[in-house]
């Protein structure tokens, strides 16, 4: 059986960051497991400007962040398998994976996951009528339409307003598509502000808030949906319906972590600290952790978790680990423990589960007031901020929410 200082599985933005600073760093004995055929991840889907302008100061494209990443990986010769699918983690940190040559074993002293994220499908989000063409995800309409030049349809409605539903809109209204509205279950976006602006204002698209769809119509091709409005706990409004003829319907309803390999063998994913730490020789980053908004944050979980291993090869401190307390109010909140001793200061994060219109979130060590942050604070935006380990006494940390 092989044996790594370090597996790494997921090839996207954390997964090569995190290897490229270990080799950098002088850790040799390392792999990387990639299932697709090539580096990269959604990132070669992502033809948008915005990338890299954190990581390398520069505006990229999303192939182009990929592409200097990988370039990086040629140049240190990190050792890294293509068109490998890891099947199982063991507690003892044995990892199976299969490829075209057969299912193979190896052992590391430390696994990283870093395997992303998936779109919530059709099934996921309960939508009624029949399975017809025409009906996709919005990461599948942005492959389609950027790698391959095909729109799913000319009239679409896309169902949600996630980030990438709202970059799809200008992408197939620029490529000569009708985009006929955005619909939106709850009563407030979901995506950035900029991309509302940007996406669908510039280019006149309607956003439809508190409003769903009810039932697709078609035989065998999507031909019309029935939407209605929705009210505050999500119920459909009786009278309400509205019927669109349309021949595509894209779903930008999310995305789910893909952290199954931890939660097989029953890992404490919910309790992942500072470093991307889940616990003694785990690593959780990126997408499969929680869903960020830039790309660039992802890259930085890759370089957090390498830090800490080369730190823990080289020694074995006692850790002592402490749950971050904080409001129900909070939505995502991370890291979720403080590891002590702290090596060094920290990036904190959270999102509030619904808008904070007033108010403020009041971050606290002890009775010590760190930091307040004042509404009005949105679901959509990932609030980050460092906080100084010299102001986090004993590991304690908690969040206040008042309004």
């Amino acid at each position: 059986m092989e044996m790594y200082d370090v597996i790494i599985i997921g090839g996207g933005a954390s997964g090569m960051s995190c290897a490229l600073y270990l080799k950098k760093q002088g850790i040799d004995n390392i792999l990387l497991i990639e299932r697709a055929a090539t580096l990269g991840g959604v990132l070669k889907q992502c033809i948008h400007q915005g990338f890299g302008l954190n990581a390398f100061k520069k505006d990229m494209t999303g192939p182009e962040f990929s592409f200097l990443l990988e370039d990086e990986i040629e140049k240190y010769q990190v050792p890294y398998l293509l068109g490998s699918l890891v099947v199982s983690i063991s507690k003892d940190k044995e990892v199976v994976y299969i490829n075209k040559t057969g299912v193979h074993h190896a052992k590391a002293k430390n696994i990283v996951l870093a395997t992303g994220a998936m779109e919530r499908s059709p099934g996921k989000i309960e939508l009624a009528g029949e399975r017809l063409s025409g009906i996709v995800t919005a990461g599948e309409a942005q492959t389609l339409c950027n790698n391959a030049g095909a729109l799913v349809g000319q009239r679409v409605v896309i169902l949600g307003s996630g980030d990438i539903g709202l970059i799809i809109a200008r992408r197939y209204t620029l490529e000569g598509a009708k985009v006929l509205g955005v619909l939106e279950i709850n009563p407030y976006p979901s995506g950035l502000k900029r991309n509302i602006v940007q996406c669908l204002d510039d280019f006149h698209i309607p956003l439809k808030l508190s409003t769903t769809v009810k039932r697709t119509e078609g035989r065998q091709r999507l031909e019309s949906i029935v939407t209605v409005k929705v009210d505050k706990d999500g119920n459909y409004i009786e009278g309400s319906e509205e019927t669109i003829a349309c021949d595509g319907l894209i779903i930008s309803c999310g995305l789910l972590s893909m952290n199954d390999l931890y939660k097989k063998i029953k890992l404490p994913i919910d309790k992942v600290d500072q470093n991307m730490m889940v616990k003694d020789g785990f690593y959780l980053l990126g997408n499969a952790l929680f869903i960020n908004d830039l790309v660039d944050n992802v890259y930085d979980d890759g370089i957090i978790a390498a830090k800490d291993i080369i730190e823990k090869l080289h020694k074995k401190p006692e850790i002592h680990r402490d749950n971050v307390i904080f409001d129900p109010k909070m939505f995502r909140v991370y890291p979720m423990v403080i590891s002590t001793p702290l090596t060094d200061s920290f990036t904190f994060s959270f999102r509030t589960a619904k808008p904070l219109l007033s108010g403020e979130v009041v971050i606290k060590s002890g009775n010590t007031v760190i930091k307040k942050v004042m509404a009005p604070l949105y679901p959509s935006v990932l609030n980050r901020f460092v906080i100084n380990k010299d102001l986090v006494k004993d590991g304690k940390l908690s969040l206040e929410v008042t309004e």
